[in-house]
């Protein structure tokens, strides 16, 4: 399973593209919109907003979505290391936009 992870500057933003692209990649989350969604992303967990069992062009992947703020404060502070902790295997950088 691949695993990414997209740093976003504006989650509810990114959310509320992606609700309408590929609604069928959230929970029930989904009708509570893109405010809430991100609500729950950045004040409880990680502030990483997962959606996981996806497939694309044939093969299993999961996806989650993080704050660029969020991401800066874990890994300079170490909030809660989870961010920093999944680091710690091999990455590959791609930048998009």
């Amino acid at each position: 399973m691949l695993d990414f992870v997209f740093t976003v500057d504006d989650p509810v933003a990114w959310h509320s593209q992606n609700l309408k692209k590929n609604w069928s990649h959230y929970s029930f989350l989904k009708v509570l919109g893109p405010k809430i969604i991100t609500t729950i992303q950045n004040n409880y967990g990680a502030g990483v907003y997962y959606n996981p069992l996806i497939t694309c062009d044939g093969r299993l992947i999961k996806y989650g979505v993080i704050s660029t703020n969020i991401l800066i404060e874990d890994l300079l502070n170490w909030n809660n290391l989870y961010v920093a902790g999944r680091l710690q295997k091999p990455v590959s950088k791609c930048l998009i936009g």
